[in-house]
């Protein structure tokens, strides 16, 4: 006897009857439609689909932080053709231009397709990555290749027309080009037949004979030297150094050259087109203003003083030296052996050993003092009885100024500030701020200035220009109006100082002020101005082991890829 298959309506409510009738083919329940639908569910389907509200629920809390905003174009509904403006001019039409391919790219006297579907710019695309198109891959696969080897198998990469180079491998090009078609256009497969190949995997010595007879190396008898580019250059440190943060994938941009230094790959580096920065320029940066086939490769003093002065290079410096492998070694020997291999790759040879040990042999933590500039920034007074200025430096600078803590206005000095053009004394006497000027060389000076004080509130301020031995070389006040602070002839011995005193006269209310002086020889062979000399505090004096480190990673085995 045959079973009774039991009827839809005895097994499901009127309203999941409804839910299932509303919804269309190929459509997935969601909203009010899915919540209807629940009660229907197996008890392990309930269970199933619990767990995946309460996983989608925790991911949209810690969803990545969107975008400010995102770019996007979308075709009209109905596309048209163009019309070539004569001459530029939209008022003056001239002939229909067709959606179809470029002329110049297609064989002669060949129909061109009209195109009728949208703008024509999805048939572009698709006709541009085709593989009755070789050209692209051939161009992509080109500077590919260039990117490896440093030269390009067209020299000219971003001409393949008839006043091109011809390739230096022609088999080679095609081969390259229809692997990357036939694979999906998948560039790392394309990166993996490159860098697995024999050509790739040569050294970069050369024989006398094979200089001689390719001296442009253009039939690869060997591999090319070539140095690391901006990019690269950063993370060989960063890695170095062991801050490089490779798992962490996708996300914002951001700065790669202000502290505190990100650890994440130059890939996420933020560039700012209209606002780029000093070392991009410096390290031969594309214009990303306009296309570039290649980069220019200049050798120019910037580069090696960036390696010796750049606060990133010093700060991976001292890093590299706190890792395990270098902070506990047994000896300085070991210490050596471990910078080589972190850095090189390989052992010290007899030389490089004995000029390591000559350096280190005064001490790996003996403080090598930075050089310093002439001015120095602090605060104290002058004590008209013993004829001597109180000078306590600064300790907080924050890229503007100089404060007397980490909070401003400060609970105990106010509004206490020495920035580029003047600034604030504090509270009283005892606390005015000092711009102090060290004597480079012995000799006679000549010291111009104007201090301005501008607000018609308060009861003004107190200048002083005090020598090294405490007399007093001149005295002004200033409340609303602008004095003159000239000294037509001081004398000075090295190391002797100027103290440029600013105090309140009896409250600090409305006393800013300003007032930047310069100093200058008599002969006026050599000049320093207060306003253009102002920067921030000379760095930590730092120990021989880092600076060896540093010198290390300015050598061009480092910086190069041999």
């Amino acid at each position: 006897m045959r079973a009774q298959q039991p009827d839809a309506k005895q097994v499901f409510s009127q309203a999941v009857l409804d839910t299932i009738q509303s919804i269309r083919q190929d459509q997935v329940p969601e909203g009010d439609k899915l919540q209807k639908l629940r009660s229907s569910f197996d008890a392990s389907e309930q269970t199933k689909l619990s767990g995946l509200e309460m996983a989608l629920v925790d991911l949209k809390k810690n969803a990545p932080v969107k975008p400010e905003f995102a770019m996007a174009m979308a075709d009209q509904p109905r596309g048209s053709d163009g019309v070539i403006f004569k001459r530029g001019n939209p008022n003056v039409r001239g002939d229909v231009a067709p959606r179809r391919f470029l002329a110049a790219l297609s064989k002669p006297d060949a129909e061109r397709e009209h195109w009728t579907n949208g703008s024509g710019r999805l048939q572009l695309a698709q006709a541009i990555a085709s593989k009755d198109n070789p050209l692209t891959a051939r161009v992509f696969v080109n500077r590919v290749w260039m990117n490896h080897f440093g030269s390009a198998l067209v020299r000219t990469p971003s001409d393949f027309g008839n006043q091109g180079d011809h390739p230096t491998h022609p088999e080679l090009l095609d081969y390259l080009a229809s692997s990357l078609m036939e694979n999906g256009w998948s560039i790392k497969k394309l990166h993996k037949l490159i860098v697995t190949s024999a050509t790739y995997r040569q050294s970069s010595n050369t024989s006398q004979a094979a200089s001689m007879k390719d001296p442009e190396n253009h039939w690869l008898s060997h591999m090319n030297r070539r140095r690391l580019d901006l990019e690269q250059m950063r993370d060989t440190v960063m890695s170095a150094s062991g801050h490089l943060d490779v798992e962490a994938v996708g996300g914002k941009s951001i700065d790669l050259w202000t502290k505190p230094f990100t650890p994440r790959r130059a890939v996420y580096g933020f560039v700012e087109r209209q606002n780029l920065p000093g070392i991009f320029r410096t390290f031969d940066f594309a214009s990303p203003d306009s296309t570039s086939s290649r980069r220019f490769q200049t050798t120019v003093p910037q580069q090696a003083l960036f390696f010796m002065n750049s606060p990133f290079l010093v700060e991976q410096a001292q890093s590299l030296v706190q890792r395990p492998e270098i902070k506990g070694a047994k000896d300085q020997t070991s210490r050596v052996l471990a910078l080589y291999k972190l850095l090189f790759d390989r052992a010290p040879d007899t030389t490089e050993m004995a000029v390591a040990s000559g350096y280190l042999k005064l001490g790996e933590n003996q403080v090598v003092a930075q050089p310093t500039g002439p001015w120095q920034y602090g605060f104290g007074g002058y004590d008209a009885s013993t004829k001597k200025v109180a000078f306590t430096p600064f300790t907080t600078f924050d890229g503007t100024g100089y404060h007397f803590s980490s909070t401003f206005p400060d609970p105990q000095q106010g509004y206490m500030v020495l920035n580029s053009v003047g600034g604030h004394p504090g509270h009283d006497d005892r606390h005015a701020v000092i711009r102090r000027w060290v004597a480079p060389v012995s000799g006679t000076y000549v010291v111009d200035g104007l201090l301005v004080h501008r607000q018609a509130q308060g009861d003004g301020i107190r200048a002083r220009i005090v020598s090294g031995n405490g007399e007093m070389l001149g005295e002004w006040t200033a409340h609303n109006h602008a004095e003159a602070t000239n000294l037509t002839s001081v004398t000075l011995a090295k190391g002797e100082t100027l103290d440029f005193v600013i105090e309140p006269t009896a409250t600090d209310n409305f006393d800013s002020f300003e007032w930047t002086p310069t100093v200058r020889t008599s002969d006026s062979s050599m000049t320093w101005n207060a306003r253009k000399d102002f920067g921030p505090p000379p760095p930590a004096p730092l120990n021989r082991l880092v600076l060896y480190a540093q010198a290390l990673m300015m050598t061009n085995e480092f910086v190069f890829v041999d």
